[in-house]
């Protein structure tokens, strides 16, 4: 019998893609907007977006949230560590805009890059605990569900400890990056995330995705994301993770090769409705709340 919970298919509009790097990438408020309705449209359940600043992030954001799409923007990695500084944003969005979903990367990770010849610069993903609880704290004041990011297997454990001390309060989002560029956690394939799928409980409701992020290979990603689907979690594409991957394709024409995949796995996508059912969910619970697992390994 198909598995009919739904799975979660996210988009990464931008990144830090230039239109040097791909013709395609929305890199304007008005592109972001259009293109994160495109990708809803064509199947996914909501989008991620970068911008250079608050205006912008207002603008695209407006766009967005009159066609009905949920989307959620980024936040400056670098310090100060300051809660209000780098997630200010994302407070006076969700305050004033209506914004239901906001990121909050866990942890902290160093990103030495490897391009598969050389080894490059990098920087300091710095996630500290009390940026975490406070940064926790105001989302759930202000209702919204955060989208979690974990970039090595540590962080998923962080992720479920946040949640048995009530810092997080289920049901989780939880974003499991695997890349080849970033020499962050294991190297990108089905045992890689079956580590981390093991570290996921039975008792916490958790809806999980992989990124497979600036990857080498298409078909590191295709096995990535086919093996995500086999063990009842979703997954993200789109040209902010992976510009050399894709050169020729738009994100909803991303998001319309994928849909195969899903229907072979006999999975449907998580609606907008299933989303805010989950922030609902979120909202109402008592932190550190516990429910069966929705996705489990």
């Amino acid at each position: 019998m198909a598995d009919e919970r739904p799975i979660l298919l996210e988009v990464a509009l931008n990144e830090a893609v230039t239109r040097a790097q791909h013709r395609f990438v929305p890199v304007t408020p008005e592109q972001c907007a259009a293109d994160a309705i495109a990708c809803v449209r064509a199947g996914a359940s909501f989008a991620h977006w970068h911008a250079p600043d608050r205006a912008a992030y207002a603008a695209a954001w407006r766009a967005m949230r009159a066609a009905d799409v949920i989307a959620y923007p980024s936040y400056p990695n670098e310090p100060p560590l300051d809660v209000e500084a780098r997630l200010g944003d994302c407070f006076d969005l969700a305050e004033s805009e209506g914004l239901e979903m906001a990121p909050l990367d866990l942890g902290t990770a160093h990103t030495i890059l490897w391009d598969g010849q050389r080894l490059g610069g990098g920087g300091t993903l710095a996630n500290p605990l009390p940026f975490l609880e406070e940064a926790a704290q105001r989302y759930r004041k202000l209702g919204v569900l955060p989208n979690l990011a974990s970039f090595d297997l540590g962080h998923t454990r962080l992720a479920v400890r946040l949640a048995r001390e009530g810092i997080l309060t289920p049901p989780l989002v939880l974003k499991i990056y695997l890349s080849d560029t970033w020499l962050v956690g294991p190297t990108p394939s089905r045992e890689a995330l079956d580590l981390h799928l093991a570290e996921l409980p039975g008792d916490l409701e958790i809806d999980w995705l992989v990124v497979p992020f600036l990857l080498h290979s298409t078909v590191t990603f295709e096995t990535l994301c086919r093996h995500a689907l086999e063990r009842g979690g979703g997954f993200r594409v789109g040209i902010g993770d992976n510009p050399a991957l894709f050169p020729d394709a738009r994100n909803a024409e991303l998001v319309e090769r994928v849909r195969p995949w899903i229907e072979a796995s006999g999975r449907r996508v998580a609606t907008t409705r299933d989303l805010r059912r989950l922030r609902q969910s979120a909202s109402s619970a008592a932190p550190g709340a516990r429910a069966p697992i929705r996705s489990r390994p």
